[in-house]
């Protein structure tokens, strides 16, 4: 898209803007800059929720494409108008507007018939390299500059059209999240194709440029901030709280009676909240463009307390870095370690977080003892979580019950 927009006053007084070529991230911070400049307002003032920009019409006869980061700006600018109109849209930017939710939102109106694609589509095979594979899930970069992320055989249709539903849910509530355009399969396994921009792990950026590693970690901290301010409306996602205890069904049978009750009075102990709640945020995990975090696996998501997140994190970065850090990072522990310290400092704006990291190191030993029931893993690995659980939370149950239930961040 060119950084210049034609603009007019339409016949009723509205601020009427032109779009033409890709509103990408290349793109979309110029959009955003000239809409609230020419309405009178900078980028800066959107949170003063006492300013309105005039009506605002978006002509996207000539948008071919439009991307996340794209449709972000668009999310900004709405929220500072009572009326925002998109014009003359084409099909293919239809479709994305649809998949995403965004028609729900918008005032769209389309040049002829979309072409929205239902039901599934089958390829026979992936032409793109593999740019990530772990837990049984493949990730693909295809030579058409899409991801396609493929599931193991195991999970079922419902799954993945779910996961497609909590991330249309993620992106409106305002969670950085890529893109899922539809389903499609591949033989026995099922997966979803993303839009993909030039982006690349968190973990490979920094394996690549190790310096890098400070900017980055504060970067993810600040992110998940944000994250945590997205509010959740109540029975659209599922209770965080609820997915533990599942884990704790699962985890069960390795643990006696007591120590499942001891168990589940720590994770009820938890305050709830209404926050969004990512589930997995590891630097494996989450993405980076043009130093934006993008989240791209929402099968975990759900609605609760922050430290939740934190807690997860912090096993993977730290409690349990022996473990996860070089198989989902590629970082060697002491590394692991430092980029957590750095993470935490940037989520919480201070250098001094002994007594957060208190609370999240509690609620990891929470995370770690249910590990038996998140996933599979080898016999002596179950054996080792659960002896450190009842070494340290299930011999001093009161104690972590009294420190978590003050876990308001």
């Amino acid at each position: 898209m060119n950084k210049k927009f034609n603009i007019k006053i339409s016949s009723k007084g509205a601020l009427e803007f032109s779009l033409n070529g890709r509103l990408d991230s290349n793109s979309a911070q110029d959009f955003l800059n000239v809409v609230m400049s020419i309405a009178g307002h900078s980028p800066s003032s959107i949170g003063d929720k006492d300013k309105h920009i005039p009506s605002i019409i978006l002509d996207c006869q000539e948008l071919v494409y439009i991307s996340s980061a794209g449709l972000r700006a668009m999310l900004t600018i709405k929220k500072r108008t009572d009326t925002l109109n998109l014009i003359n849209v084409s099909p293919e930017v239809y479709n994305i507007l649809e998949v995403t939710g965004f028609t729900q939102i918008f005032n769209v109106a389309q040049v002829k018939e979309n072409f929205i694609m239902s039901g599934i589509k089958e390829l026979d095979k992936i032409n793109g390299e593999i740019i990530a594979d772990t837990g049984g899930i493949t990730i693909y970069k295809t030579k058409s500059d899409e991801l396609i992320k493929l599931y193991p055989e195991n999970i079922k249709l419902d799954d993945v059209r779910n996961e497609l539903n909590h991330t249309k849910i993620a992106f409106i509530s305002g969670v950085p999240t890529l893109i899922s355009y539809y389903v499609v399969k591949i033989k026995n396994r099922y997966g979803l194709i993303y839009e993909m921009p030039s982006a690349k792990t968190v973990a490979s950026m920094i394996n690549f440029q190790s310096s890098n590693l400070n900017s980055y970690a504060k970067n993810m901290g600040s992110t998940l901030k944000q994250i945590h301010s997205c509010i959740i409306e109540d029975g659209i996602l599922p209770k965080t709280s609820d997915l533990f205890l599942d884990y704790l069904k699962k985890a069960s049978a390795y643990y006696n009676p007591d120590e499942v009750s001891q168990l589940s009075d720590i994770i009820r102990a938890i305050p709830e909240s209404n926050k969004f709640i990512y589930g997995n945020y590891h630097a494996g995990n989450v993405f980076i463009q043009n130093n934006e975090i993008l989240l791209l696996n929402m099968s975990g998501v759900s609605v609760g307390n922050p430290i939740y997140d934190l807690a997860k994190s912090y096993m993977f970065h730290v409690s349990e870095s022996e473990i996860f850090a070089q198989a989902l990072m590629g970082f060697d522990v002491h590394r692991s370690e430092i980029f957590s310290h750095v993470m935490l400092c940037a989520y919480f704006g201070s250098v001094n977080i002994t007594e957060q990291e208190k609370i999240i190191n509690m609620a990891a030993d929470l995370c770690s003892a249910l590990l038996p029931g998140m996933g599979k893993f080898p016999p002596e690995q179950i054996v080792k979580f659960t002896a450190k659980a009842r070494k340290n939370i299930l011999a001093n149950s009161y104690e972590y019950i009294e420190t978590l239930s003050q876990a308001n961040f």
